[in-house]
C-alpha cells in the first residue's frame, strides 16, 4: 500500500471523527462560533495525519494509533480552550486532584502499572515474532521452496533420482512461465549424523550432514557457508587429494573442534528390508565458519558439518542419489514471496512430469495372458490415497474405455484386533525382541507382552496393564515370568495369569529363582538401588549405593553374573562366593552358551581373554544372540561349542537380525513379523 493512500485513508477517517465529535454526540460544542468549529474540524485531522506520516516506518498499525491518540488529545485540548464549559470541567477536574492527592496518586500508579503490563505484553509478543521470523530466515536463507520426503518408518529423508532431479533443474529453467521467477537450483544430501572429537572427549549427538553440488550451488543465487563456495571446498579436495570438511562455529564450540583436527562421525541407514546399518568415518575439518548464510541452514543453534556432494555419496553409499531439492524465487532473502506464490505452481506441474512410480514407492506389474495391470505402494506401511484412487479410474477410464477396477486393501493382519479388543490373529505385534522355546510351545516377546504359539499351532496373547512397559523376562518351571512396570505376571500354558505381584511404591523385582551352586537368588531394585537376595539375607556388595535405569541377573558357567546400568555408571559383576567387578563403563555383556562375554568397544572377549574372533568367528557385527548360537551382519549362523563353527543354514533375505531361535526349524523376525523355514 502506497504512502499516499495510507495518509489519505488517514485523512477521511480522522475528519469522519472529529466531524461526529464537533456536531453529533456533544451538544455543547453546537454554540462555538463558526470559525472555531473550522480551525477544529481541520487543524485536528491535519496534524493527526501528519502525525502518521511521521510514524509510518513503525507500521501502519501502530503509525493509525499513533495518529488517532494526537487526534483525541490535540481536540480535547482545543476544546478546553474554545468552550468556556470544557473548561470549567477541566478546572473543576484539576482542582479535585490537586485537593485528594492520596486517590491522584493510587489511580496514576494504577495506570501506570496497567499501562506498563499491557505494553510489556506487546514488547514480548513482538520480540518472540521477530525471534521467530529471524530464525526462520536464518534457516531458509535464499531457499524458497524444498522439495524431500521422510520415510514413514525410521524418519530418514527419501532418496531422489539425481538424474531425474537435474533434468527437473533443466525443465524448469526452459519452461516459459517458471524461468522469470526462479533464481536458483540446488540438489543436496541431508543425513542427522553424531559428532565425536577424541581429542578433547567432546561430542554432538544431534548434528547434521549437508552437501551440495559445488556446480549448481555457485550457478545459483545461493548464499556462502560462512564466507566459503561449495566450489572452493571442491577446488580444495582436489588440490589436497582427498576429501575435506567444514564446520559451523556451533559445531566446533559442542566439540572443541579447530581447522586441521580429525573428528569422528557417525550415522545410519536403512536399506529396503528396513535392516539398519551403521556407519563412522574419521573426517579432516578444512575450516571453522561463522554462523553466516548457509552455516546457519539449521539454526542459529544448529551445530552443521558440510562436504561437496560427491564426497557425501561415496562415504554414504548412496552414488548417484539426493535427497533434499531447494530452489530459490526470484528476490531477496525476505522478499521474495510474490515470486514464491506465482512459482510453485509451475514447480508442482513439472515436477509431476519428472517423477516417476519409484519415486512415490509405487510399482506396476502387468500379466499379459490375463490382461491385468497392477499399482500397489511398496512401503510396508503406506496405501494409495483416495485421491490417487480416483485419479487412476478416472485415468483407465479416458486411456482404456470400459475397463474393470478392483480396489483391494492389503495389510500384514499380526496386529488385527475385535472391537472388544481381542486379538484375532497370532503375535500380539510385529515389534519382537526376543523368541524362546520352552518343550511344549514358543514364546515371541514384545514391548507390549508376549504371545504364545503351542506346537499344535494354537495361539495366545496377554498384554502388559495400560501405560506399562515389559522389561524382562524368565522362564520358569511353573510358566514365564514377565517383569513390566506395575508388577510381576506368571502366565500359564495359555498365557493367563497364574500369579501377579504388584510393585509396592518402593520396590521393583526384576528377577527371581536364578539358579546357582545349589541355590535360588533374586534381583529387585528398593527405590531403584539394586540389591541380591539368597532367600534369606541380602548379599550384594556396599558398592552398589547408586540408582540404577535397569539392572540384570544372569547364570552363567563362572558364576552368577549382575549386570547393572545407571544413569552415569554400567557396571558388570561375578559372584562365585565373592563379589568381584568385572567392567566399569560403557561396555555390554551375553551370555553364549552359559559363557560370559564382554564387550567394551573392541569385541566380545570372555573371561579368559579369548576374544569371539580367537574363537573361530569372523570380524562382522552380531545382531543377536540365542543360546549357543548367533546370527552375524551377513545373515550367518554360528554357534559355539569349545570354538564357533558356522552353520550350514540359509536365512530368508527379510530377516532383521532382531531374535531367531534355532531348534528342529529355524525362526527370525522380519519387519512384519516371524519366518518359520522347516527342513532347509
Amino acid at each position: 500500500m502506497s504512502d499516499i493512500l495510507v495518509l489519505s485513508v488517514g485523512l477521511g477517517l480522522h475528519l469522519l471523527w472529529v466531524c461526529v465529535a464537533q456536531f453529533a454526540t456533544n451538544p455543547s460544542t453546537r454554540s462555538l462560533n463558526w470559525k472555531k468549529h473550522l480551525l477544529l474540524v481541520f487543524s485536528v485531522p491535519l496534524i493527526s495525519v501528519l502525525s502518521l506520516w511521521l510514524t509510518l516506518e513503525m507500521g501502519i498499525f501502530t503509525a493509525f494509533c499513533f495518529s488517532l491518540m494526537v487526534g483525541i488529545l490535540l481536540h480535547q485540548g482545543l476544546l478546553v480552550v474554545f468552550s468556556p464549559r470544557h473548561l470549567v470541567l477541566w478546572r473543576l477536574a484539576w482542582n479535585n486532584l490537586v485537593r485528594r492527592r492520596r486517590n491522584t496518586a493510587l489511580m496514576m500508579i494504577g495506570l501506570l502499572v496497567g499501562a506498563a503490563m499491557v505494553s510489556s505484553s506487546l514488547v514480548v509478543g513482538d520480540s518472540m515474532d521477530a525471534t521467530i521470523s529471524a530464525e526462520i530466515l536464518l534457516r531458509s536463507d535464499t531457499s524458497d521452496l524444498q522439495i524431500s520426503g521422510s520415510d514413514p518408518l525410521t524418519g530418514a529423508l527419501r532418496e531422489l533420482n539425481e538424474s531425474r532431479m537435474r533434468e527437473f533443474s533443466e525443465l524448469l529453467f526452459s519452461d516459459s512461465e517458471s524461468r522469470e521467477h526462479i533464481d536458483g537450483f540446488s540438489i543436496s544430501r541431508k543425513k542427522s549424523i553424531s559428532v565425536i572429537n577424541e581429542a578433547s572427549s567432546l561430542a554432538e549427538p544431534d548434528a547434521h550432514w549437508w552437501a551440495s553440488d559445488p556446480v549448481l550451488d555457485g550457478a545459483g543465487g545461493w548464499s556462502s557457508i560462512g564466507g566459503v563456495t561449495y566450489s572452493e571446498l571442491a577446488h580444495e579436495e582436489s588440490v589436497l587429494g582427498r576429501p575435506v570438511f567444514i564446520i559451523n562455529e556451533v559445531l566446533a564450540d559442542e566439540v572443541g573442534a579447530g581447522s586441521g583436527d580429525t573428528l569422528l562421525i557417525s550415522w545410519s541407514s536403512y536399506d529396503e528390508d528396513y535392516v539398519r546399518t551403521d556407519y563412522s568415518e574419521d573426517v579432516e575439518i578444512w575450516k571453522v565458519v561463522p554462523m553466516q548464510g548457509a552455516a546457519a541452514i539449521q539454526g542459529s543453534k544448529g551445530g552443521v558439518i558440510f562436504s561437496t556432494l560427491a564426497t557425501a555419496q561415496a562415504l554414504q553409499d548412496a552414488q548417484s542419489l539426493v535427497n533434499v531439492v531447494r530452489i530459490s524465487a526470484t528476490g531477496g532473502v525476505d522478499d521474495s514471496l510474490d515470486a514464491e506464490k506465482l512459482l510453485y505452481p509451475h514447480v508442482s506441474r513439472i515436477l509431476d512430469e519428472v517423477l516417476v512410480a519409484q519415486d512415490a514407492w509405487l510399482f506396476a506389474e502387468g500379466d499379459l495372458e490375463l490382461g491385468i495391470i497392477s499399482l500397489a505402494k511398496s512401503s510396508p506401511v503406506s496405501r494409495l490415497s483416495g485421491e490417487q484412487v480416483n485419479d487412476l479410474r478416472n485415468n483407465s477410464v479416458i486411456m482404456l474405455g470400459e475397463s474393470e477396477i478392483t480396489e483391494l486393501l492389503q495389510a500384514p493382519l499380526f496386529g488385527l484386533r475385535s472391537a472388544s479388543g481381542q486379538v484375532l490373529t497370532g503375535l500380539l505385534s510385529n515389534d519382537i525382541n526376543a523368541i524362546i522355546p520352552d518343550g511344549s510351545a514358543t514364546w515371541y516377546i514384545h514391548s507390549e507382552g508376549v504371545s504364545r504359539e503351542s506346537n499344535l499351532g494354537a495361539w495366545d496373547t496377554w498384554q502388559v496393564p495400560n501405560g506399562t512397559l515389559l522389561r524382562d523376562y524368565q522362564l520358569l518351571e511353573d510358566g514365564l515370568a514377565i517383569f513390566h512396570d506395575d508388577g510381576v505376571a506368571l502366565l500359564d500354558e495359555n498365557a493367563e495369569e497364574l500369579e501377579w505381584e504388584q510393585n509396592d511404591e518402593n520396590s521393583t523385582f526384576l528377577k527371581f529363582n536364578v539358579g546357582f551352586d545349589d541355590s535360588f537368588y533374586s534381583l529387585f531394585l528398593l527405590d531403584s538401588v539394586p540389591f541380591v537376595s539368597d532367600g534369606s539375607q541380602l548379599i550384594s556388595p556396599d558398592a552398589w549405593n547408586y540408582e540404577v535405569q535397569n539392572a540384570a541377573l544372569y547364570n552363567s558357567s563362572e558364576g552368577l553374573v549382575t549386570h547393572l546400568e545407571g544413569l552415569l555408571k554400567v557396571e558388570t559383576w561375578l559372584f562365585d562366593g565373592t563379589w568381584q567387578l568385572l567392567a566399569d563403563g560403557p561396555h555390554e555383556v551375553a551370555i553364549i552358551d552359559s559363557q560370559l562375554f564382554i564387550d567394551e568397544g573392541q569385541g566380545y572377549t570372555n573371561l579368559a581373554n579369548q576374544t569371539t574372533t580367537d574363537l573361530g568367528l569372523p570380524e562382522l557385527e552380531i545382531l543377536s544372540f540365542s543360546g549357543s548360537d548367533l546370527m552375524l551382519s551377513d545373515s550367518s549362523i554360528w554357534t559355539l561349542n569349545n570354538s564357533f563353527s558356522k552353520t550350514p543354514i540359509v536365512l530368508d533375505e527379510k530377516c532383521n537380525g532382531n531374535a531367531f531361535l534355532r531348534t528342529e526349524g529355524m525362526r527370525c523376525t522380519t519387519s512384519f513379523g516371524v519366518i518359520v523355514v522347516e527342513d532347509g
